[in-house]
Protein backbone atom coordinates (compact mmCIF):
# COMPACT_ATOMS: atom_id res chain seq x y z
CA UNK A 1 0.00 0.00 0.00
CA UNK A 2 3.07 2.42 1.24
CA UNK A 3 4.32 1.74 -2.39
CA UNK A 4 1.13 2.57 -4.30
CA UNK A 5 0.80 5.66 -2.38
CA UNK A 6 4.03 7.20 -3.09
CA UNK A 7 4.18 6.11 -6.80
CA UNK A 8 0.93 8.09 -7.26
CA UNK A 9 2.37 10.58 -5.12
CA UNK A 10 5.12 10.83 -7.43
CA UNK A 11 3.15 10.21 -10.83
CA UNK A 12 1.00 13.18 -10.10
CA UNK A 13 4.27 15.40 -11.04
CA UNK A 14 4.99 14.40 -14.23
CA UNK A 15 2.99 15.67 -16.44
CA UNK A 16 2.24 19.36 -18.07
CA UNK A 17 -1.26 19.18 -16.97
CA UNK A 18 0.01 18.77 -13.33
CA UNK A 19 2.30 22.11 -13.44
CA UNK A 20 -0.53 24.23 -15.13
CA UNK A 21 -2.69 23.21 -12.44
CA UNK A 22 0.08 24.01 -9.72
CA UNK A 23 1.26 27.20 -11.18
CA UNK A 24 -2.46 28.59 -11.39
CA UNK A 25 -3.13 27.42 -7.59
CA UNK A 26 -0.33 28.90 -6.06
CA UNK A 27 -0.58 31.91 -8.51
CA UNK A 28 -4.07 32.51 -7.62
CA UNK A 29 -3.39 32.04 -3.90
CA UNK A 30 -0.81 35.03 -3.87
CA UNK A 31 -3.15 37.61 -6.00
CA UNK A 32 -6.08 36.12 -4.20
CA UNK A 33 -4.95 36.63 -0.97
CA UNK A 34 -3.80 40.31 -1.38
CA UNK A 35 -7.13 41.46 -3.22
CA UNK A 36 -9.02 39.70 -0.99
CA UNK A 37 -7.49 40.95 2.28
CA UNK A 38 -7.13 44.41 1.06
CA UNK A 39 -11.06 44.19 0.49
CA UNK A 40 -12.19 42.68 3.75
CA UNK A 41 -9.34 45.54 5.92
CA UNK A 42 -11.53 48.25 3.94
CA UNK A 43 -14.80 46.86 5.12
CA UNK A 44 -13.60 46.58 8.86
CA UNK A 45 -11.59 44.77 11.44
CA UNK A 46 -8.00 43.02 10.95
CA UNK A 47 -9.67 40.05 11.70
CA UNK A 48 -11.82 40.13 8.95
CA UNK A 49 -8.91 41.30 6.96
CA UNK A 50 -7.20 38.07 8.09
CA UNK A 51 -10.16 35.84 7.26
CA UNK A 52 -10.08 37.80 3.76
CA UNK A 53 -6.73 36.12 3.18
CA UNK A 54 -7.45 32.84 3.18
CA UNK A 55 -11.58 33.70 1.31
CA UNK A 56 -9.48 34.04 -1.76
CA UNK A 57 -7.95 30.75 -1.94
CA UNK A 58 -10.96 29.18 -0.66
CA UNK A 59 -13.32 30.25 -3.22
CA UNK A 60 -10.69 28.62 -5.98
CA UNK A 61 -10.85 25.35 -4.08
CA UNK A 62 -14.76 25.19 -3.84
CA UNK A 63 -15.90 26.06 -7.55
CA UNK A 64 -12.80 24.38 -8.85
CA UNK A 65 -11.05 21.64 -6.67
CA UNK A 66 -13.33 19.04 -8.11
CA UNK A 67 -12.32 20.54 -11.51
CA UNK A 68 -8.83 20.09 -10.38
CA UNK A 69 -8.77 16.84 -8.76
CA UNK A 70 -10.63 15.30 -11.91
CA UNK A 71 -8.60 16.62 -14.34
CA UNK A 72 -5.50 15.05 -12.49
CA UNK A 73 -7.17 11.89 -11.04
CA UNK A 74 -10.18 10.90 -13.16
CA UNK A 75 -8.00 7.84 -14.74
CA UNK A 76 -6.06 6.71 -11.50
CA UNK A 77 -7.84 3.24 -11.75
CA UNK A 78 -9.43 2.66 -15.19
CA UNK A 79 -5.94 4.15 -16.58
CA UNK A 80 -4.07 0.93 -15.20
CA UNK A 81 -6.92 -1.21 -15.74
CA UNK A 82 -7.25 -0.31 -19.86
CA UNK A 83 -2.95 -1.07 -19.42
CA UNK A 84 -3.74 -4.64 -17.67
CA UNK A 85 -0.81 -3.44 -14.94
CA UNK A 86 -3.90 -3.69 -13.03
CA UNK A 87 -3.34 -7.44 -12.89
CA UNK A 88 -0.34 -7.57 -12.23
CA UNK A 89 -0.83 -5.00 -8.88
CA UNK A 90 -3.92 -7.53 -7.72
CA UNK A 91 -1.50 -10.62 -7.61
CA UNK A 92 1.13 -8.21 -4.93
CA UNK A 93 -1.70 -6.89 -2.83
CA UNK A 94 -5.32 -6.66 -2.00
CA UNK A 95 -7.98 -4.83 -4.20
CA UNK A 96 -8.68 -2.67 -0.92
CA UNK A 97 -5.29 -1.33 -0.49
CA UNK A 98 -4.59 -0.14 -4.23
CA UNK A 99 -7.74 1.83 -3.72
CA UNK A 100 -6.57 3.24 -0.21
CA UNK A 101 -3.18 3.34 -1.47
CA UNK A 102 -4.22 5.64 -4.29
CA UNK A 103 -6.41 7.77 -2.17
CA UNK A 104 -3.71 8.30 0.29
CA UNK A 105 -0.93 9.37 -2.82
CA UNK A 106 -3.36 11.67 -4.51
CA UNK A 107 -4.27 12.68 -0.88
CA UNK A 108 -0.76 13.69 -0.43
CA UNK A 109 -0.08 15.34 -3.07
CA UNK A 110 -2.46 17.76 -2.43
CA UNK A 111 -1.89 18.28 1.01
CA UNK A 112 1.46 19.26 -0.13
CA UNK A 113 -0.23 21.60 -2.94
CA UNK A 114 -2.54 23.45 0.05
CA UNK A 115 0.51 23.72 2.34
CA UNK A 116 2.52 25.85 0.20
CA UNK A 117 -0.31 27.90 -1.03
CA UNK A 118 -0.99 28.66 2.52
CA UNK A 119 2.49 29.19 3.34
CA UNK A 120 2.34 31.69 0.68
CA UNK A 121 -1.31 32.93 2.09
CA UNK A 122 1.16 33.73 5.82
CA UNK A 123 3.32 35.96 4.15
CA UNK A 124 0.04 38.45 3.97
CA UNK A 125 -1.85 37.35 7.17
CA UNK A 126 1.05 36.75 9.68
CA UNK A 127 0.35 34.00 10.69
CA UNK A 128 -0.59 30.22 9.33
CA UNK A 129 -4.88 29.88 9.10
CA UNK A 130 -4.74 25.86 9.94
CA UNK A 131 -8.67 26.19 10.48
CA UNK A 132 -8.92 27.43 6.38
CA UNK A 133 -6.30 24.80 5.88
CA UNK A 134 -8.10 22.16 7.40
CA UNK A 135 -11.83 22.96 5.87
CA UNK A 136 -10.18 23.16 2.18
CA UNK A 137 -8.08 19.44 3.19
CA UNK A 138 -11.49 17.82 3.98
CA UNK A 139 -13.38 19.15 0.47
CA UNK A 140 -10.18 18.13 -1.42
CA UNK A 141 -10.35 14.86 0.12
CA UNK A 142 -14.19 14.50 -0.59
CA UNK A 143 -13.81 15.32 -4.34
CA UNK A 144 -10.61 12.77 -4.40
CA UNK A 145 -12.97 9.69 -3.15
CA UNK A 146 -15.49 10.95 -5.52
CA UNK A 147 -13.30 10.96 -8.45
CA UNK A 148 -11.78 7.12 -7.43
CA UNK A 149 -15.27 6.11 -7.39
CA UNK A 150 -16.11 7.61 -10.58
CA UNK A 151 -12.59 5.49 -12.02
CA UNK A 152 -13.81 2.32 -10.70
CA UNK A 153 -17.64 2.41 -12.27
CA UNK A 154 -16.86 3.34 -15.99
CA UNK A 155 -13.85 1.19 -17.11
CA UNK A 156 -12.84 3.51 -19.55
CA UNK A 157 -9.95 6.59 -18.87
CA UNK A 158 -12.00 8.74 -22.65
CA UNK A 159 -15.38 8.39 -20.42
CA UNK A 160 -14.12 9.32 -16.65
CA UNK A 161 -12.32 12.43 -18.55
CA UNK A 162 -15.71 13.47 -20.10
CA UNK A 163 -18.04 12.57 -16.73
CA UNK A 164 -15.49 14.11 -14.28
CA UNK A 165 -16.08 17.13 -16.42
CA UNK A 166 -19.57 17.09 -16.41
CA UNK A 167 -19.62 16.53 -12.58
CA UNK A 168 -16.89 19.47 -11.73
CA UNK A 169 -19.17 21.47 -13.37
CA UNK A 170 -22.53 20.45 -12.45
CA UNK A 171 -22.01 19.27 -8.88
CA UNK A 172 -20.94 22.39 -6.87
CA UNK A 173 -23.82 24.09 -8.95
CA UNK A 174 -27.18 21.86 -8.08
CA UNK A 175 -25.29 22.21 -4.70
CA UNK A 176 -25.81 25.65 -4.52
CA UNK A 177 -28.87 26.09 -6.08
CA UNK A 178 -30.22 22.93 -3.22
CA UNK A 179 -28.71 25.18 -0.48
CA UNK A 180 -30.45 28.42 -1.51
CA UNK A 181 -33.72 27.29 -2.99
CA UNK A 182 -36.60 26.07 -0.62
CA UNK A 183 -38.13 23.93 -3.71
CA UNK A 184 -38.13 20.19 -1.66
CA UNK A 185 -37.26 18.44 -5.07
CA UNK A 186 -33.98 20.12 -5.05
CA UNK A 187 -33.10 21.54 -1.73
CA UNK A 188 -32.71 17.76 -0.50
CA UNK A 189 -29.58 17.66 -2.77
CA UNK A 190 -28.06 19.85 -0.05
CA UNK A 191 -27.87 17.36 2.86
CA UNK A 192 -25.41 14.97 0.05
CA UNK A 193 -22.97 17.76 -0.74
CA UNK A 194 -19.82 19.06 0.89
CA UNK A 195 -20.51 22.18 0.36
CA UNK A 196 -23.74 22.86 2.83
CA UNK A 197 -21.56 21.65 5.88
CA UNK A 198 -18.98 23.75 4.84
CA UNK A 199 -21.78 26.44 4.53
CA UNK A 200 -22.50 25.32 8.24
CA UNK A 201 -19.38 25.64 9.42
CA UNK A 202 -18.30 24.18 12.95
CA UNK A 203 -18.48 21.13 13.80
CA UNK A 204 -20.36 20.28 10.56
CA UNK A 205 -16.95 20.65 8.36
CA UNK A 206 -16.54 17.03 10.00
CA UNK A 207 -19.60 15.65 8.17
CA UNK A 208 -17.47 15.12 4.39
CA UNK A 209 -15.33 13.63 6.49
CA UNK A 210 -17.79 10.83 6.75
CA UNK A 211 -18.98 11.07 3.31
CA UNK A 212 -15.42 10.46 2.33
CA UNK A 213 -15.09 7.27 4.22
CA UNK A 214 -18.65 5.99 2.57
CA UNK A 215 -17.27 6.58 -1.00
CA UNK A 216 -14.02 4.92 -0.16
CA UNK A 217 -15.90 2.03 1.25
CA UNK A 218 -18.29 2.20 -1.48
CA UNK A 219 -15.36 2.34 -4.54
CA UNK A 220 -13.27 -0.89 -2.71
CA UNK A 221 -16.70 -2.66 -2.65
CA UNK A 222 -17.15 -1.97 -6.43
CA UNK A 223 -13.50 -2.45 -7.39
CA UNK A 224 -13.85 -6.55 -5.41
CA UNK A 225 -16.81 -6.99 -7.49
CA UNK A 226 -15.29 -6.19 -10.69
CA UNK A 227 -13.87 -7.96 -13.52
CA UNK A 228 -10.29 -7.01 -14.61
Amino acid sequence: MNTICFHEFKSLFKSFKTLAIIGIIFGSSYLLADVMGQFMQELGTEELGKNGYAAGLMILIVFFGLFFVSGLSHDTINREVSSRTMRFLVTKTSRSKIIIGKFLGISLFWILCLFISFLLISSFSKEFLWLSFAESLIFITFSISLILLVSVIFPRPAVTMFFGIILALLFPAVSFWAIATSNPFVSWFKFLSPYYYIYLGGPYITVPLAMTVLLLVLSIYLFKRSDL
